[in-house]
């Protein structure tokens, strides 16, 4: 399977951020961004991302504010690198497949954004949510959908 470019789920975003997770670490975002792989990301991730800083912060004025930090650094850098690209937000085909996704049982809006931006801009989406990639598979309008998950994706850029 050639991949060519492929727009990232939040996830994939987050050791920028320095949000470590057990599935996509800080050095394989290095890898990553090595890969000659167009990387995309939907700007409802930064929103996302947010809510995740504040959520890790709780009540911790000092951690909060050094999270803030980095985030408005992080920010900046991803928005002006150029190493993974923003798509548009929303348009009407992204609303509307964003629908269809609520309909079919997809609570997370930023989920359901991010995949069907996937869908009309890449045709392909990196996620490690499992539950999601198991419900797309039956949304009609997603089957064509390519979802990989870190570990697939690694081995494509190995061969």
């Amino acid at each position: 399977m050639k991949v060519d470019k492929i727009l990232l789920d939040t996830t994939y975003l987050l050791p920028l951020f320095e949000i470590e997770v057990d599935t996509f670490s800080k050095k394989d975002l290095e890898l990553l961004l090595e890969s000659n792989i167009g990387l995309f990301y939907n700007p409802v991730s930064l929103i996302e991302i947010k809510w995740v800083l504040i959520k890790i912060a709780k009540q911790d004025k000092k951690k909060l504010e050094h999270l803030r930090e980095i985030y408005n650094e992080s920010v900046d850098h991803l928005l002006y690198s150029g190493e993974i690209k923003p798509t548009i937000l929303l348009d009407g085909k992204i609303s509307h497949l964003e629908d269809i996704l609520y309909d079919a049982g997809i609570k997370d809006y930023f989920d359901r954004v991010i995949v069907a931006t996937a869908k009309v801009l890449t045709g392909k989406l990196l996620t490690e949510d499992k539950n999601l990639t198991k419900l797309l598979k039956n949304v009609k309008e997603f089957t064509d959908l390519e979802v990989l998950n870190w570990q697939q994706l690694i081995k494509s850029i190995k061969n």
